[in-house]
């Protein structure tokens, strides 16, 4: 069934380019939305909980993920 490491992995290299700024800050600097930022440092703090193996990993993908569907919705008018 392997170790489960790809899905953490991902969650990392997405959490990296949204929330250290590379991508979302530069979003929000040119004043698009912030959700790139917040979702992406999300996205970190939910891999340091996985590591940790923290019940709270799971609580946050999920709430992260509503919030995303959320946020997408009210994007599109």
């Amino acid at each position: 069934m392997g170790d489960g490491l790809p899905l953490p992995v991902s969650c990392a290299d997405i959490g990296h380019w949204s929330g250290t700024g590379d991508v979302g800050g530069k979003l929000v600097s040119l004043g698009g939305s912030a959700y790139y930022l917040i979702a992406g440092i999300a996205y970190l703090a939910m891999v340091v909980l996985y590591f940790l193996r923290h019940r709270l990993a799971l609580w946050l993908s999920a709430l992260t993920f509503a919030a995303t569907v959320v946020w997408a919705l009210s994007e599109v008018g």
